[in-house]
This record gives structure tokens, C-alpha cells and sequence, in this order.
């Protein structure tokens, strides 16, 4: 394995630099990095209507967190989940990932 580095900025920056002041749909795909994302982008995130996050039911990357431990974030952050793609499974056959659509209650 490789480690890269690479420059980023929050989703709150982001908005900011943008002048974004309300989004339909945000689709998020960081490769383990969504709760980081949700950290640093709460001003920002109360401005989207409908997430589409990709989702993992098991930890694939260093210090990435699980389904359940997003749901409950993006819950604390005023999002229900409404539905998933389809599952992308395991060599053992059980749940990898999927994408997520939240929805802002």
C-alpha cells in the first residue's frame, strides 16, 4: 500500500468560497473520509436538501467510521435516511457498501 497526500479543504470553506447558499443534492464519495467531512462542513450541510453518501457496513480504510456510526451523525445533523442503492457485497458474502440517500427533515 501506498500513502498519498493530498490538499483539501471543508465543506463549510468550501461553501463559503462558492457562495453556495442552498444545494438539492450533495453526492458524497471520499473513500472513509465522511465523518471528517460532516465535522467540518455543519454550516454547509444545513444548507442540503438530499445527501447521496457512500456508505461502508465495515471499516476499510484507517480511522473511517461504519454505516451506523454515519447514520448517527448525519441523524444529529437533522438528515433521515430514506433508501439505498444496491449492496455491493463481501468475499463472505455480507454487506460491504452502498450509497445513501438522506433526506433534510
Amino acid at each position: 500500500m501506498e500513502e498519498i497526500e493530498v490538499q483539501a479543504i471543508s465543506l463549510d470553506a468550501l461553501f463559503a468560497s462558492e457562495g453556495l447558499t442552498e444545494v438539492d443534492l450533495l453526492k458524497v464519495d471520499i473513500q472513509g473520509a465522511e465523518h471528517l467531512m460532516i465535522a467540518g462542513g455543519k454550516q454547509a450541510l444545513s444548507q442540503v436538501k438530499a445527501l447521496y453518501i457512500e456508505v461502508c457496513f465495515e471499516r476499510f480504510y484507517d480511522g473511517s467510521k461504519t454505516f451506523e456510526e454515519l447514520d448517527h451523525l448525519l441523524k444529529e445533523e437533522g438528515f433521515k435516511l430514506r433508501s439505498f442503492s444496491e449492496p455491493m457485497l463481501g468475499p463472505d458474502a455480507c454487506l460491504a457498501y452502498c450509497n445513501a440517500l438522506y433526506l433534510r427533515i
